[in-house]
């Protein structure tokens, strides 16, 4: 776990989030901190309709080979 946190903290996220910190002692750096977090936050919303999609698909799918299965499943019969 502590590798994961260090991988974190030393890589793009953790620089991005200190100098985000860094820059919210200032009046135009909460505005870049506020303006970060909500392009983070949107990228959240586009993830989770992403998923929302591909579970869609999958469940399609899942129908669509259920369904031949049962055909060739009542054809042997």
């Amino acid at each position: 776990m502590f590798e994961e946190l260090a991988e974190i903290a030393l890589g793009p996220w953790g620089i991005a989030i200190l100098i985000a910190l860094g820059a919210s002692r200032t009046n135009g750096g909460r505005k870049a901190l506020r303006q970060t977090a909500k392009t983070a936050i949107h990228g959240g919303f586009y993830l989770a309709d992403k998923g929302k999609e591909m579970i869609t698909d999958v469940k399609s799918s899942a129908s669509e080979v259920v369904a031949e299965a049962e055909a060739e499943h009542r054809e042997k019969d």
